[in-house]
């Protein structure tokens, strides 16, 4: 048996309609983490159960899919190849082995908890460099909770995801607008994305919503994106006064995007299907997606137009994980501010 993958998505709850209610339960989320631990390697041990034993930490734990893809980087193997087919005791052999070489110091993130058919006293989350500085969800949900207060008394949540790698979430605030016909009615949103692995940054950015197909795009204008930070050095306060500062603008700003989804309407695309695949390319998107984003395409019948191209990518991203759905619809709202 290898090192566990092990999943844990933030449960549902009546409340997940406001961003209050998100808060809530992203606070409760965030307290099952452990307090990190900067370790060296070469002090770590792997039992036979391919779990971890850390120095100085009562039991041993477990891992989540992206901690041990991590962990595999940082003593230089790619887990599935080299230890197929290998036995357990195998593999803790030649982990311990690599581990008692290794000179790398690392920063161990956690939680409490472990998947039931794993004997753990927690899981780590994420290996990632002793400089690294998480910001917890909850308090970036709390901010942004605060600062919309003046905005909207009870801000609506479209939509919400925690995985191993993000969490993310959608918030309305603005107005509904029909930019044409073609476009038909939209609102202003607010995306949020945050890592605690060394995943992704932290964003908090404008999105429009369109409410024919439930689907958005990220507004690729300048000053759409109201906080883009690297973990390293996170000053809460400086994301506060960010977001503070990018809501006074924000209605001309999406009245500003609005008109550009209009705009898109009326440039023709000669071949879709090379658009799409000059996109995912540029994107660095994988070329996979092409068939669903054709089979989206053909389910919204209209002119070939950037706009067409545009809610093709933002359809079929609702079929994929949050990860590649927010990439996609990133894709999209860069592709549109190309017009």
């Amino acid at each position: 048996m290898n090192a566990a993958a092990v999943s844990f998505p933030l449960p549902r709850e009546a409340h997940d309609d406001t961003l209050a209610g998100l808060v809530d339960r992203l606070e409760a989320h965030d307290e099952e983490a452990l307090p990190d631990r900067t370790v060296p390697l070469s002090q770590l041990r792997m039992t036979a159960a391919n779990t971890l034993i850390i120095p100085v930490v009562q039991g041993s734990f477990a891992m989540t899919e992206w901690a041990r893809g991590q962990l595999s980087r940082a003593v230089g193997i790619t887990w599935d190849r080299y230890f197929a087919n290998a036995k357990p005791n195998d593999v803790a052999e030649e982990m311990n082995r690599r581990f008692a070489r290794a000179t790398e110091t690392v920063k161990l993130r956690s939680v409490s908890r472990a998947a039931d058919n794993i004997e753990a006293t927690g899981t780590i989350t994420a290996l990632v460099g002793p400089d690294y500085s998480p910001i917890a969800d909850g308090l970036v949900g709390g901010v942004l909770r605060d600062a919309l207060a003046t905005v909207n008394e009870d801000t609506k949540v479209l939509r919400s995801s925690t995985t191993d790698l993000t969490t993310s979430y959608v918030v309305r605030v603005g107005e509904k607008l029909t930019p044409n016909a073609e476009v038909g009615a939209i609102e202003g949103c607010l995306y949020v994305r945050n890592s605690g692995v060394g995943y992704a940054k932290l964003v908090v950015g404008i999105m429009l919503h369109r409410l024919a197909c439930k689907n958005g795009l990220v507004v690729s204008l300048p000053g759409a994106t109201l906080v883009r930070s690297v973990h390293r050095g996170i000053d809460i306060e400086k994301v506060r006064e960010r977001l503070v500062n990018g809501l006074r603008g924000l209605p001309e700003r999406v009245n500003t995007s609005a008109k550009l989804l209009a705009e898109s309407t009326r440039v023709e695309v000669a071949n879709v299907e090379l658009e799409v695949r000059d996109l995912l390319r540029e994107s660095r998107l994988p070329l996979r997606l092409v068939p669903s984003v054709m089979s989206a395409f053909a389910r919204e019948p209209g002119r070939s137009s950037r706009f067409s191209v545009s809610q093709a990518l933002t359809l079929a991203a609702q079929g994929e994980t949050p990860e590649v759905r927010f990439s996609l619809e990133q894709a999209a709202g860069l592709y549109l501010a190309a017009t």
